[in-house]
């Protein structure tokens, strides 16, 4: 079940990217970035956000990388009220069990998600409130 606050969607965020993470062999002290894109963002909306940061804090070992939070008109579908983008550097080679790379990306809109890579590899992963993980293929776009 979906979460309809925002505190219970930006807690399920990182309950989703922590899927993606583990799925490259990678945690949250890999990331290096998270950018947040908030529905109808009013200063009064601060409270509940921290909220879902402390409740996720309490599931996960959270170190606190740069966060910037963008406030939007609209997201992708109804009820959703958050979303974050996040990238994660690993700097061990990872396999997938079936042999695709160690990017992993997450979509709700049944979009293939963004491949990067440097000489570090780097996971990149975003996240709807309602968010399943799916790991990418090699060169797969947006």
């Amino acid at each position: 079940m979906v979460a309809k606050d925002l505190a219970g969607q930006v807690a399920q965020v990182y309950r989703t990217v922590a899927k993606g993470l583990a799925a490259a062999g990678a945690t949250f002290h890999d990331v290096v970035r998270f950018t947040w894109y908030i529905a109808k963002w009013e200063r009064s909306m601060y409270d509940d956000f921290s909220a879902g940061i402390e409740q996720a804090s309490r599931e996960f070992d959270l170190p606190r990388p740069p966060l910037a939070a963008i406030g939007v008109d609209v997201l992708f579908e109804d009820g959703i009220l958050v979303e974050a983008e996040v990238t994660a550097v690993l700097d061990r080679p990872v396999a997938l069990p079936d042999g695709n790379w160690a990017v992993v990306g997450t979509s709700l809109a049944n979009r293939a998600p963004s491949l990067e890579h440097s000489r570090n590899r780097l996971l990149n992963t975003s996240a709807r409130g309602n968010t399943h993980t799916r790991p990418s293929r090699p060169g797969s776009k947006i």
